[in-house]
Parts: structure tokens; C-alpha cells; sequence
């Protein structure tokens, strides 16, 4: 009894390969600047590229189509590389590593507590530093302002607390 898949009519994989994905990954380490998808693709179909030949030439990266919409959708849903938008004459978007967010070290600000002992408080406890990337603009915005309003009272709450102490 012979079991019919679906899958087995495509010829290629529909997933992003690893092989695919480290040398998309390498090219855009490599580069010194952000890269637009067709330089990507130029770079990653050179027969030149590849230690061992392919049977078919461009094999791990068979299509434009199959760049853009899985290799490199499936590097930025992993925050490996991260899309950029230029301005200028024209707009262009662009690829580039994910850039590590920077975050400042932050010094504990010891606080009396009621309880024994002193609580230790940090800017990072009621959201300093923390990534927004995946709220919508709006969101971003009113979550900023409210991070620098519960700053501000963590603060005052603190001095109120050092005065009573």
C-alpha cells in the first residue's frame, strides 16, 4: 500500500535549508555595508561560491523568489539579520546583521524597604532598556512614555522612602 504526500510533488525543499542559511548568513556578515536582496542573490548563485559543485548550478539558493521569501524571511524571524529602510534620491530596503541592542549597564539603586533588609532597584525593573520592536509604532510611543512615567515615580518613591528612613 503505497501512501500519496503532497510534498512529493515538489522538487525542492519548501523550507529554508541550513546550507542556504549559512551562506546567506555569511554574505551579509562579510559585507562592510547593508545589501540590497538582489546583491545577496549575485553573490550566493556565483559558481565560485561553493567549495564542492553543485549538480545544478545554484542549487542552495535556486530562486530570487525563494531568497526573499523564505531564507531571508526565516534569518529576521530568527533576529539573525534585520531589514533596513534607506532614504534618499529613492527608497531602497536593505539587508544587514542584526545589531545586538546596546543597553547601558544600569547601577542598582538601593531602596529601604519596609521588610528587613534593603530592596534593590533598577531602572530595568520597570522597563529601561527593554526591546519594543514588536509593538506596533503607537504602541511603542505610549509604552515609552509610560516607562518614563513609572521611572519617575520609582524615583520619587525612593527619595520618600530615603526621607522616612
Amino acid at each position: 500500500m503505497n501512501t500519496f504526500s503532497v510534498s512529493s510533488l515538489y522538487q525542492w525543499p519548501r523550507h529554508c535549508t541550513p546550507r542556504a542559511r549559512e551562506i546567506v548568513l555569511n554574505i551579509i556578515n562579510s559585507s562592510k555595508t547593508s545589501l540590497a536582496t538582489k546583491d545577496i542573490y549575485k553573490l550566493a548563485v556565483k559558481p565560485a561560491r561553493a567549495s564542492t559543485p553543485a549538480p545544478h548550478a545554484g542549487e542552495e539558493i535556486r530562486s530570487m523568489r525563494y531568497l526573499k521569501t523564505v531564507v531571508l524571511r526565516d534569518l529576521a524571524a530568527q533576529n539573525r539579520v534585520e531589514k533596513v529602510r534607506t532614504k534618499g534620491a529613492f527608497t531602497a530596503w536593505l539587508w544587514r546583521p542584526k545589531q545586538p541592542p546596546s543597553t547601558s549597564p544600569t547601577k542598582p539603586i538601593a531602596v529601604a524597604s519596609t521588610m528587613s533588609g534593603a530592596a534593590e532597584l533598577t531602572p530595568a525593573a520597570v522597563g529601561v532598556g527593554e526591546d519594543w520592536s514588536h509593538l506596533s509604532k503607537r504602541r511603542q510611543r505610549a509604552r515609552k512614555m509610560k516607562v518614563e512615567r513609572d521611572l519617575q515615580r520609582m524615583l520619587e518613591v525612593q527619595k520618600m522612602q530615603k526621607k522616612a528612613a
